[in-house]
C-alpha cells in the first residue's frame, strides 16, 4: 500500500492509503531519520515504497511499543505526522532492513485503519509549510557532532517546534 493522490474541495492536497509506521520519535521535514526494520508488515511496506519511490508516513506513538508482541494494546498515535521517503536501504541478512529516510511535507490524518496483518494506513491532508517552525530548526546537525550545550539548545528549540505542531518530541539523549 503505497500512497494514492485523492481531488478534494480543500486546498489541502490528499492523498489515500498512506502506509504509517508510528515510532516514539518525531521526523521533521528536511530531518533524517535511521530505521532498523525487521518486523514484516513494515519490511514489505519500506520495500514497497522504496521500489515505487512513494513515501510512508511518520506518526509518534501517543499508546503502545514500536515492535508490535501478542496481546498488547493496539498502538494509538497522534494525528499530525511527516512524510518520509527512502533515500538508502541495505538488507545485511534475510529479515532485516538498514533505512535511511528523509522528512518531507506534514500531514493531518483524516481517516485511519488497520489492516489484518497489523500495518496502519490513513487518508491524510498535506499541510502547508509553517516557516516559524522551520526557522527554529535552521541549521540543526546530527546531535553527535555537538557539543553538549549545543545539544541542550538545540534540543530546546525542537521540543518548542514540536509543541508548537502539537506533536511529541524525541529526547535530546
Amino acid at each position: 500500500h503505497c500512497p494514492i493522490p485523492m481531488t478534494h474541495e480543500s486546498a489541502s492536497p490528499l492523498l489515500s492509503a498512506l502506509p504509517l509506521f508510528p515510532l516514539g520519535t518525531v521526523l521533521f521535514p528536511g530531518g533524517l531519520l535511521p530505521l532498523k526494520v525487521f518486523e514484516v508488515r513494515y519490511l514489505d511496506m519500506v520495500r514497497r515504497c522504496h521500489r515505487e519511490g512513494q513515501p510512508f508516513g511518520v506518526v509518534l506513538l501517543t499508546q503502545g511499543q514500536e515492535v508490535r508482541q501478542a496481546g498488547a494494546a493496539t498502538e494509538t498515535f497522534v494525528d499530525v505526522g511527516t512524510l518520509a521517503t527512502v533515500e538508502s536501504l541495505e538488507s545485511p541478512q534475510p529479515g532485516l532492513l538498514w533505512v535511511r529516510c528523509r522528512g518531507g511535507e506534514r500531514f493531518r490524518i483524516k481517516r485511519r485503519e488497520r489492516l489484518p496483518h497489523g500495518l496502519w494506513v490513513a487518508d491524510v491532508a498535506l499541510l502547508p509549510p509553517d516557516p516559524a517552525v522551520l526557522n527554529r530548526l535552521n541549521g540543526v546537525r546530527d546531535s553527535k557532532q555537538m557539543t553538549p550545550r549545543q545539544r541542550a539548545a538545540w534540543a530546546e528549540q525542537i521540543q518548542a517546534a514540536a509543541l508548537t505542531w502539537g506533536v511529541g518530541f524525541a529526547s535530546n539523549e
